[in-house]
Protein backbone atom coordinates (compact mmCIF):
# COMPACT_ATOMS: atom_id res chain seq x y z
CA UNK A 1 0.00 0.00 0.00
CA UNK A 2 1.52 3.17 -0.97
CA UNK A 3 -0.85 5.74 0.67
CA UNK A 4 -1.23 5.66 4.87
CA UNK A 5 -4.85 6.14 5.52
CA UNK A 6 -5.98 7.99 8.89
CA UNK A 7 -9.84 7.76 8.47
CA UNK A 8 -10.80 4.78 6.41
CA UNK A 9 -15.14 4.66 6.00
CA UNK A 10 -16.73 1.10 4.74
CA UNK A 11 -20.07 0.96 3.40
CA UNK A 12 -21.67 -2.32 4.24
CA UNK A 13 -24.86 -4.06 4.04
CA UNK A 14 -26.27 -8.19 4.09
CA UNK A 15 -25.12 -9.02 0.71
CA UNK A 16 -22.84 -12.37 -0.14
CA UNK A 17 -19.71 -10.07 -0.75
CA UNK A 18 -20.18 -7.52 1.89
CA UNK A 19 -17.87 -10.02 4.47
CA UNK A 20 -14.94 -9.60 1.70
CA UNK A 21 -15.85 -5.79 1.58
CA UNK A 22 -15.13 -5.33 5.64
CA UNK A 23 -12.13 -7.61 5.91
CA UNK A 24 -10.31 -5.41 3.26
CA UNK A 25 -11.51 -2.67 5.06
CA UNK A 26 -10.33 -4.19 8.58
CA UNK A 27 -6.46 -5.20 6.69
CA UNK A 28 -6.32 -1.37 5.34
CA UNK A 29 -7.02 -0.12 8.44
CA UNK A 30 -4.69 -2.14 10.68
CA UNK A 31 -1.93 -1.01 7.45
CA UNK A 32 -2.11 2.13 8.13
CA UNK A 33 -3.11 2.19 11.64
CA UNK A 34 -6.39 4.47 10.32
CA UNK A 35 -9.51 5.03 12.12
CA UNK A 36 -12.45 3.18 11.11
CA UNK A 37 -15.80 3.86 10.35
CA UNK A 38 -18.24 1.21 9.86
CA UNK A 39 -21.78 2.03 7.47
CA UNK A 40 -24.93 0.63 6.80
CA UNK A 41 -27.88 2.38 5.08
CA UNK A 42 -31.41 0.82 5.49
CA UNK A 43 -32.55 1.57 1.39
CA UNK A 44 -35.86 3.45 1.22
CA UNK A 45 -36.30 3.98 -2.61
CA UNK A 46 -39.40 5.94 -3.58
CA UNK A 47 -38.78 6.11 -7.60
CA UNK A 48 -40.55 9.60 -7.34
CA UNK A 49 -43.66 8.69 -5.33
CA UNK A 50 -44.43 9.36 -1.51
CA UNK A 51 -44.24 5.86 0.05
CA UNK A 52 -45.13 5.41 3.78
CA UNK A 53 -42.73 3.04 5.40
CA UNK A 54 -43.94 1.33 8.76
CA UNK A 55 -42.06 2.80 12.07
CA UNK A 56 -41.90 -0.52 13.39
CA UNK A 57 -40.10 -2.30 10.21
CA UNK A 58 -37.83 0.26 10.33
CA UNK A 59 -37.37 -0.10 14.28
CA UNK A 60 -36.74 -3.95 13.57
CA UNK A 61 -34.31 -3.18 10.45
CA UNK A 62 -32.07 -0.87 12.51
CA UNK A 63 -31.65 -3.24 15.52
CA UNK A 64 -30.63 -6.14 12.63
CA UNK A 65 -28.08 -3.53 11.23
CA UNK A 66 -27.22 -2.65 14.36
CA UNK A 67 -26.55 -5.84 15.68
CA UNK A 68 -24.74 -6.60 12.27
CA UNK A 69 -22.35 -3.43 12.55
CA UNK A 70 -21.56 -4.30 16.18
CA UNK A 71 -20.29 -8.13 14.95
CA UNK A 72 -18.06 -6.36 12.14
CA UNK A 73 -16.98 -4.06 14.87
CA UNK A 74 -15.93 -6.82 17.31
CA UNK A 75 -14.08 -8.16 14.19
CA UNK A 76 -12.30 -5.23 13.68
CA UNK A 77 -11.21 -4.35 17.29
CA UNK A 78 -10.12 -8.03 17.73
CA UNK A 79 -7.99 -7.90 14.87
CA UNK A 80 -6.10 -4.63 16.16
CA UNK A 81 -8.00 -1.85 14.62
CA UNK A 82 -7.85 0.64 17.54
CA UNK A 83 -10.16 3.16 17.12
CA UNK A 84 -14.09 2.20 15.31
CA UNK A 85 -16.92 4.03 14.67
CA UNK A 86 -20.44 3.02 13.47
CA UNK A 87 -22.88 4.83 11.74
CA UNK A 88 -26.37 3.17 11.05
CA UNK A 89 -28.95 5.53 8.65
CA UNK A 90 -32.15 5.33 6.43
CA UNK A 91 -32.80 6.85 3.53
CA UNK A 92 -30.99 6.54 -0.50
CA UNK A 93 -27.87 4.60 0.18
CA UNK A 94 -25.50 6.46 -2.31
CA UNK A 95 -26.01 10.09 -1.36
CA UNK A 96 -26.54 9.52 2.37
CA UNK A 97 -22.89 7.76 2.46
CA UNK A 98 -21.55 10.44 0.40
CA UNK A 99 -23.36 13.55 1.58
CA UNK A 100 -24.80 12.47 5.31
CA UNK A 101 -21.72 10.25 6.14
CA UNK A 102 -18.58 10.70 4.47
CA UNK A 103 -19.65 14.06 5.13
CA UNK A 104 -19.40 14.13 8.97
CA UNK A 105 -16.79 11.24 9.26
CA UNK A 106 -14.28 13.26 6.64
CA UNK A 107 -12.70 10.15 5.29
CA UNK A 108 -9.61 9.69 3.63
CA UNK A 109 -10.53 6.68 1.93
CA UNK A 110 -13.78 5.54 1.24
CA UNK A 111 -14.26 1.20 0.63
CA UNK A 112 -17.39 -0.19 -0.98
CA UNK A 113 -18.72 -3.19 -2.82
CA UNK A 114 -19.89 -3.89 -6.29
CA UNK A 115 -23.12 -5.28 -6.16
CA UNK A 116 -23.39 -6.98 -9.59
CA UNK A 117 -27.05 -5.30 -10.55
CA UNK A 118 -28.95 -6.52 -13.22
CA UNK A 119 -29.53 -4.32 -15.82
CA UNK A 120 -32.93 -3.54 -14.77
CA UNK A 121 -31.96 -2.85 -11.55
CA UNK A 122 -28.93 -0.85 -12.39
CA UNK A 123 -31.58 1.51 -14.40
CA UNK A 124 -33.91 2.39 -11.55
CA UNK A 125 -31.16 1.87 -8.75
CA UNK A 126 -28.15 3.31 -10.68
CA UNK A 127 -24.78 1.89 -8.63
CA UNK A 128 -23.81 2.87 -5.70
CA UNK A 129 -20.14 2.48 -6.35
CA UNK A 130 -20.41 4.50 -9.63
CA UNK A 131 -22.27 7.58 -7.75
CA UNK A 132 -19.28 7.29 -4.84
CA UNK A 133 -16.39 6.76 -7.12
CA UNK A 134 -17.81 9.86 -9.15
CA UNK A 135 -19.13 12.71 -5.94
CA UNK A 136 -16.28 11.47 -3.22
CA UNK A 137 -13.73 14.11 -2.18
CA UNK A 138 -11.43 11.05 -1.44
CA UNK A 139 -9.99 8.00 -2.90
CA UNK A 140 -12.24 5.14 -3.40
CA UNK A 141 -11.99 1.61 -3.41
CA UNK A 142 -14.39 -0.63 -4.51
CA UNK A 143 -13.92 -4.41 -4.04
CA UNK A 144 -15.42 -6.86 -7.04
CA UNK A 145 -16.75 -9.88 -6.08
CA UNK A 146 -15.26 -12.94 -7.82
Amino acid sequence: MDKKYERILVAVDKSEGSKLVYQRAIRNAVASEAKLAICYVIETVDYGTVISIEPALIDKAKANAMTYLNKIKEEALAEGVKDVEIFLEVGDVKRVIVERIAGKYDPDLIICGDRKLKKIEYLFLGSVSNYIVHRATCDVLVVKRD
